[in-house]
């Protein structure tokens, strides 16, 4: 009787680990999709940005052309402003003094090598290994 009730219980969590991984499945295929659909909305966003910075590009031009620092259409109107200009080194960055310099220090771990020292039964006293499990589905 025992065995008959567990074998039952081990045939539908059979069935609905089965289910499970179906919409898994299923939900890897769309995430997968939708990545794709993101990549491509992305290239398409990048040309709609070339597009218009060209257009303005054209805008600019037309009007030092024409000597005019504004033209005011029914809808639109366009002008040209000064920008707050951009700084240009003339000297390689190690050159130039240091009241205008930042020192960073950049810390980068090593975390292949602490986990090699770790799997070859070395305790490091700052990290340990955390072993977990994960799904297989096939």
């Amino acid at each position: 009787d025992l065995e008959a009730r567990l074998d039952a219980i081990a045939g539908s969590l059979a069935d609905k680990v089965d289910s499970c991984c179906a919409v898994v499945r299923t939900l890897e295929a769309e995430a997968s999709a939708l990545k794709a659909e993101e990549a491509r909305l992305a290239e398409r966003r990048r040309t709609r940005e070339n597009e218009a910075a060209r257009v303005v590009e054209y805008i600019r031009e037309c009007l030092r052309s024409a000597g005019l620092q504004r033209v005011k259409g029914p809808r639109f109107s366009a002008s040209l402003a000064k920008t707050p200009g951009k700084v240009v080194l003339d000297v390689e960055p190690a050159e130039v003094p240091s009241l205008f310099a930042k020192t960073e220090t950049v810390v980068t771990v090593d975390k292949r090598a602490i986990g090699e020292a770790l799997r070859a039964g070395e305790d490091l006293g700052f990290a340990h290994l955390e072993v977990g499990e994960r799904v297989v589905i096939r």
